[in-house]
């Protein structure tokens, strides 16, 4: 059994609004997540041709642990973590995954397959169970010894959609990849997990 750890970036900067299914169209906008999806079809390729049998495609959400928070930093933090910043009303939503929780789906996989013949090609996003709204990834790390209370700063959308817009007409090579931050900081950002969920794992760890 083979079994590829992806990530959910290979679904491009245009996917906030709506939870994202894993049979959504890939449009990669970084080196990183092209360099994945190329990967994934690679697989899928080795194993159409009858060289890989049992093939899982695990599409992360941003991954962190108790000691290793940077994907979420970047929602909730100003530069060098001096405050916390709330942009907007801070209800945005965004998938993420503990650690922990992709290690015991990679054990409940192979525990399950395990003696059976079949074949397979699988993709899952892997996410914990519930996404987390800005906010409350904001009052989980006030509450815990790794970051502490700090200064909460809100900053309006508007503001936000302004300075992306005057960045992007700057440095128009890089204006998508601008424009998608906007995006990031001010919508739901929800994959759809019921897949994981539908082989019998319920994901035990959470932010808190």
């Amino acid at each position: 059994m083979f079994i590829f750890l992806s990530s959910i970036s290979v679904y491009g900067d245009g996917q906030a609004e709506k939870p994202v299914p894993k049979e959504d169209q890939c449009t990669p906008s970084s080196d990183y997540a092209q360099s994945k999806l190329d990967a994934e079809s690679r697989l899928v390729a080795l194993y159409r041709s009858g060289k890989l049998k049992k093939l899982d495609i695990l599409r992360l959400a941003p991954v962190y642990d108790q000691g290793w928070t940077l994907n979420l930093d970047k929602r909730v933090f100003v530069p060098k973590k001096i405050a916390y910043v709330k942009f907007g009303c801070g209800t945005q939503k965004m998938s993420a995954v503990s650690r922990q929780n992709v290690v015991d789906f990679v054990h409940h996989r192979i525990k399950q397959q395990t003696g059976s013949d079949s074949l397979f090609c699988r993709v899952f996003n892997v996410c914990d169970e519930k996404p987390y709204a800005f906010s409350e990834i904001i009052n989980v790390f006030k509450d815990s010894r790794h970051h502490g209370d700090k200064l909460v700063i809100r900053v309006p959308l508007v503001v936000v959609w302004l300075v992306t817009r005057i960045l992007g007409w700057i440095f128009k090579a890089k204006q998508q990849w601008i424009y998608s931050c906007y995006d990031k900081l001010s919508c739901d950002l929800v994959f759809d997990n019921r897949q994981i969920l539908e082989t019998g794992f319920k994901p035990k760890h959470k932010l808190e």
